[in-house]
């Protein structure tokens, strides 16, 4: 319940200073028109690797899929795989603090393809393993003062099912257009300056999202020693 209230309130933050009330003709002093893209540094597809150290695939890392999302994003890393991959792959793809990762393939009727998590020190931390995302995910980075803000953009047009438009199918398979959600998709860009502030609030909130999910974990794995202690 706190995490989704945490939750909760990182989208109203980010509705209260980027949509409510904004008026697109008479943008604050700094503030433009444009798309995330202008914002972003790169993209990169991910990697899936080998199950178990085969020849020179033997970096050992947690692979991030959509179907990880819902865990991570909240700070859990119980649920990722462990994979083995070459060692340039992992110096290419390794993910770093500030990076996003999006899903671009999976979804259902009622879910969009999009889901997304911020990749931070913290998760790095409690994680204790390299990081990279599958093949079925994207790496994005972003410009220094606007991660968090592209970030949170992803997620409030997620939330409110603006992704759905930008899927196609291919095989049976959605998948989202990556490309049409970054270059073609109009959005409010504020200032460099607004852009710090809305950060440091936002991360916060996400800290305490993620330390609340790893405690989860913990005790979670906890009952489940205590439990089998106790059956013997």
């Amino acid at each position: 319940q706190m995490i989704q209230n945490l939750e909760s309130t990182a989208q109203t933050l980010y509705r209260k200073m980027f949509v409510d009330d904004i008026d697109k003709e008479n943008l604050p002093e700094g503030w433009r028109m444009g798309t995330l893209g202008e914002l972003c540094e790169k993209t990169l597809g991910g990697d899936w690797g080998k199950d178990t150290k085969v020849d020179n695939y033997n970096m050992e890392v947690f692979c991030i899929r959509g179907a990880d999302m819902p865990y991570i994003s909240r700070g859990m890393k119980n649920f990722i795989p462990t994979r083995f991959i070459l060692e340039k792959n992992l110096k290419e793809r390794k993910l770093k603090s500030g990076d996003i990762v999006i899903e671009i393939s999976g979804g259902s009727p009622t879910q969009s393809t999009g889901r997304s998590v911020f990749i931070t020190d913290d998760l790095m931390s409690y994680a204790n393993k390299s990081l990279i995302c599958s093949n079925f995910c994207r790496l994005i980075t972003a410009q220094a003062h606007y991660k968090s803000f592209v970030f949170a953009s992803i997620r409030y047009l997620y939330a409110n099912d603006a992704l759905f438009r930008l899927e196609n199918s291919s095989n049976g398979v959605k998948n989202l257009d990556l490309s049409a959600l970054l270059n073609d998709e109009e959005m409010i860009i504020p200032s460099k300056e607004i852009a710090i502030n809305f950060s440091s609030s936002y991360l916060s909130l996400l800290k305490c999202i993620y330390l609340c999910g790893q405690e989860i974990e913990l005790i979670t794995d906890l009952q489940s020693l205590l439990l089998a202690k106790m059956g013997n």
